[in-house]
């Protein structure tokens, strides 16, 4: 009874503010929503099936055909309404419930289709243009008076659903599915030293020169149905992936994101000359710094930034690049077998005592500061970038640098060369591996 009340209230209100043919009639059904995130790999700030977003906001559009008139009109139905994962308060919960605080009812199917577009973490939507704006980071200035990038480090979702009526959903009538997609790309770092006779110390690294707000338009394609091989629920014979498509926003700035890799304890992540990978960066959030979130390069002409060229007397960097804080200690004290890659940290250097008051770290020291990588950068969304560095190989690979975004007026080739390997996967499934390696000419160097 209490149902019957409000509808009838709830119709008497529309008729009240509409002419008597432009009255939208409703069912006695609630929307309700059915939510999924693509499978990916998981981190502080983003969002999966299993750690699912507390929020999202909604818009709908319903599309119907008025009495008298031959061509649909599409009016706003739903203006971005707050929907809240009630499991985050409801600890018992085994499945997610989506509730808005506001309750909306389906349109009777002969008034017409409702189209959904939902977000999460945008700074700011254009339900009319369909256009989204999102900014990865700001920059600021630090106490030593250099300028810095705070990355935001939030997951962009997207989700879209069309011509969507009650029974739309055959599995679950009266909910919406909404499939949500990751529009930001992914970037980690990895590293690993080849040479034995060396011994590194990685404090940061720095993503040089990339864009750092785009806007983002949403496309009338369910996210749901449309699927290229992204290892997540829909049809493998649509092959229409992209349901959005990022352009640079008018007031981008072009900045350089610094990340750092150092623990509490030390001044770098240790990278022993053994081979083994080392991660700098990472997705489980106790073990370490968070991957960055980045606004993918299709918003660039062609779809990939222009690596920077070194050149002498440049005031500034003129294309994208990578950039190592390492420190590189010489290994002077020979292997044993217990102890087969020494670590001059132990071996020559009191961890308790200060850099500047003991003699064996100026001894051990090869190079302390940044090594500056050209990097083209090509990043779609959704997919996640692990670049990996490697030390004691290759003839070239890095130029020596400061700790500003001002290049060395006369770029000088870096004393132990760093290559890179970058491995580009889905947030589910490996797509390929793009790998870059030279011959070694100054590994004992």
């Amino acid at each position: 009874m209490k149902k019957k009340f409000f509808w009838m209230a709830l119709a008497a209100t529309a008729m009240a503010s509409c002419s008597q043919d432009e009255v939208v009639e409703m069912q006695q059904s609630e929307i309700k929503f059915n939510v999924a995130t693509e499978k990916m790999t998981r981190a502080a700030e983003i969002y999966d099936a299993v750690t699912p977003m507390s929020s999202f906001k909604v818009w709908a559009d319903l599309t119907r055909t008025k009495a008298g008139q031959t061509t649909p009109t599409t009016e706003v139905y739903i203006d971005g309404d707050v929907i809240t994962n009630k499991i985050s308060e409801d600890k018992t919960a085994l499945t997610s419930i989506w509730n808005g605080d506001v309750v909306r009812y389906w349109p009777s199917a002969s008034n017409g289709t409702l189209d959904f577009y939902a977000l999460v973490n945008e700074d700011s939507y254009d339900h009319s243009t369909k256009q989204v704006t999102f900014t990865a980071g700001e920059a600021e200035v630090d106490a030593n008076g250099r300028t810095i990038t705070t990355l935001k480090n939030k997951d962009l979702l997207y989700a879209v659903a069309v011509d969507q009526t009650k029974e739309s959903n055959t599995l679950n009538p009266g909910s919406v599915r909404l499939n949500f997609r990751h529009a930001l790309s992914q970037i980690l770092f990895q590293a690993k030293n080849e040479n034995p006779q060396l011994y590194i110390e990685i404090g940061g690294v720095k993503i040089g020169q990339v864009k750092n707000k785009g806007v983002l338009t949403l496309k009338e394609l369910s996210t749901s149905d449309q699927w290229e091989n992204r290892g997540g629920v829909g049809d493998p014979s649509k092959t229409t992936w992209n349901h959005s498509q990022w352009a640079w926003a008018d007031d981008a700035k072009t900045l350089s994101y610094y990340i750092s890799c150092a623990p509490s304890s030390n001044r770098g992540v240790p990278v022993k000359g053994n081979g083994q990978t080392v991660g700098l960066t990472t997705t489980n959030a106790s073990m370490g710094t968070q991957p960055a979130l980045l606004i993918p390069t299709e918003a660039e002409t062609g779809g990939k930034t222009t690596a920077w060229v070194p050149t002498a007397n440049a005031s500034s960097y003129n294309g994208t690049y990578l950039a190592v804080l390492c420190t590189f200690y010489n290994v002077s004290t020979p292997a044993t077998e217990d102890n087969p890659y020494p670590d001059p940290k132990k071996v020559e250097i009191d961890p308790d005592m200060a850099a500047d008051i003991n003699p064996a770290i100026d001894e051990a020291v090869l190079y302390s500061g940044f090594v500056y990588i050209p990097v083209s950068f090509e990043w779609e969304q959704g997919k996640k970038y692990v670049y990996t560095f490697t030390f004691g190989k290759g003839t070239d690979g890095g130029y020596e640098g400061g700790f500003d975004d001002v290049p060395d007026p006369e770029p000088t080739p870096a004393l132990v060369p760093i290559t890179y390997e970058v491995s580009i996967d889905d947030f589910v499934a490996a797509e390929g591996e793009e790998e870059v390696n030279t011959e070694d000419t100054s590994a004992n160097s």
